[in-house]
């Protein structure tokens, strides 16, 4: 709902594409700068309250925004600096979110469990968007962002309530930063991850279309808030079919190859995406982004998850959430200051087909990330 809103909200204050960049840019620049620091306090301290604490600071930022609009002062700059520090908090929220998961199920589960955890987050993502079109023109701007604060604070309790804990390790506050070290030395020297994850981060920001689509809602096909809130849940259509799908198959064995393909058709689902000049069409065309990009991602965190040794977990998972969460908003600045030059559709077909590219070299140059099996 929140993702609507302010891009929305962005939109009409500024209607330039570069704003909407702008945005994945503040989004983008702190979750990187905290990011490993905070995968290494998920391996140092107890995981379950370093994420009831993160989602607690991130319920004060949309009630902030909610109340600069409801007052009437909103500028561009009030949605840029709550992105910037929502963020922060996000960086620490992700890895701590991601590490939890390898001590709830059994490793012959993991597949499924990720892509059942994928599913629930995709499912919110389908209802939220079109939820958060229809609180703009039912309860305004400011109350979607009110809404979105007592999201937070359902997530705050659920937390809360959980039983799970994860013991702190032995350390302190001046050994994070060797943690730091001792994580990127770990994936660097790693026979898989280092490669892995550094193709993902260049993937990840060609293929961030979310904060181009008021473009194409408003000036491309005309359908205005509702239609842009259909459009951005339509990604979670597929991907609760996906996710759904993944996790009913079971285990997986040739995940290296699956990987590969389900990433090369990905970016091809995103040009049509950005060729179709038809809503019908563009749903379908984003509802197989969303299937494809669950299913790849998917697999793509069970390689790590299976891959990565316990006591680097926090600071590997920090790493990933890098190169998809903390990219993403940055390659929707890429997207956004392509599309100011030659047009949002040819800026989203030309970075969609880079990483299609990049799959395909993927798959034919690196055969330990091709055939990996388990």
């Amino acid at each position: 709902m929140q993702q609507v809103t302010q891009n929305w909200l962005l939109w009409e204050l500024t209607h330039a594409p570069i704003a909407l960049g702008i945005y994945g840019l503040c989004r983008s620049i702190p979750f990187v700068v905290v990011s490993l620091y905070a995968g290494a306090l998920a391996d140092r301290l107890d995981r379950r309250r370093l994420l009831l604490v993160s989602n607690a600071v991130n319920a004060l930022f949309p009630l902030c925004i909610g109340t600069v609009v409801a007052l009437g002062h909103i500028q561009p700059w009030h949605i840029y600096l709550a992105a910037a520090l929502s963020a922060v908090a996000d960086s620490f929220d992700g890895p701590t979110r991601q590490a939890l998961i390898p001590a709830l199920v059994p490793r012959a589960q993991l597949m499924s469990a990720l892509s059942l955890m994928a599913g629930l987050r995709r499912a919110t993502s389908l209802v939220g968007p079109s939820l958060g079109g229809l609180a703009v023109l039912w309860v305004g701007t400011a109350g979607a962002f009110f809404l979105n604060a007592g999201g937070y604070c359902t997530v705050v309790l659920v937390v809360a309530l959980m039983h799970t804990r994860t013991p702190p390790q032995p350390g302190s506050a001046r050994d994070d930063l060797a943690m730091v070290r001792d994580g990127l030395r770990y994936v660097a020297h790693h026979p898989l991850l280092g490669t892995l994850l550094g193709i993902e981060a260049l993937v990840t920001l060609c293929t961030s279309y979310y904060g181009i689509m008021p473009v194409f809602a408003d000036a491309i096909l005309g359908v205005g808030p509702a239609g842009l809130g259909l459009m951005m849940s339509a990604p979670g259509l597929g991907a609760v079919v996906g996710a759904i799908g993944l996790a009913s198959y079971g285990e997986v064995e040739w995940k290296g190859r699956l990987f590969v393909v389900t990433g090369s058709l990905f970016g091809l689902s995103l040009v049509g995406f950005a060729a179709s000049r038809t809503f019908v069409l563009t749903l379908a065309a984003l509802a197989a982004a969303g299937l494809l990009d669950t299913v790849y991602g998917g697999v793509r965190n069970t390689i790590v998850q299976l891959a990565v040794a316990e006591r680097f977990r926090g600071r590997v998972m920090a790493l990933q959430m890098l190169t998809q969460r903390g990219l993403g908003p940055s390659g929707n600045f890429l997207t956004g200051s392509l599309a100011t030059l030659i047009g949002a559709p040819w800026a989203v077909a030309t970075l969609a087909l880079v990483a299609t590219g990049l799959a395909i070299w993927r798959g034919i140059g690196f055969p330990a990330l091709r055939d990996f099996r388990e």
